[in-house]
């Protein structure tokens, strides 16, 4: 077996892989966070805690209804402005800072990286036959 075939075998099994993976991941991943609607943009009030000791707490109203929720010392510390925040509320009274989730986040990168590895390597697959010869 020479090099280029070898190499052509391993570009063809990227492309399989990138694409195969990638394309079903990445539409799901789609579709998903499409169907994240139910999060509306929401101004949220940070508040100490009343006895002085504990977490900060967050309210915001929605659905018709005022929420509040103890913030986690992580969230906390990552909002720069405790005066102008804005999160996102779904209808079940829950609160986030980012719009998407990080799975989310973490499925789309992926997906994009399987489909840009399947991509280049159909793109190498199709070109190797014309540099090799």
């Amino acid at each position: 077996m020479s090099v280029s075939d070898v190499l052509a075998i391993t570009v063809e099994v990227l492309s399989w892989i990138g694409l195969g993976i990638g394309i079903p991941l990445f539409l799901g991943v789609w579709i998903w966070r499409s169907g994240l609607w139910s999060w509306r943009r929401v101004d949220v009030e940070i508040v100490g805690p009343i006895g002085g000791g504990g977490p900060l707490s967050a309210r915001w109203f929605a659905v018709d209804q005022v929420h509040e929720r103890a913030l986690a010392p992580s969230e906390a510390a990552g909002i720069p402005d405790l005066d102008a925040v804005k999160g996102f509320a779904d209808q079940h009274g829950r609160l986030r800072f980012d719009r998407h989730s990080e799975a989310s986040h973490v499925l789309w990168l992926l997906s994009l990286i399987f489909l840009a590895v399947g991509i280049v390597a159909f793109v190498v697959s199709v070109l190797l036959p014309f540099l090799t010869a």
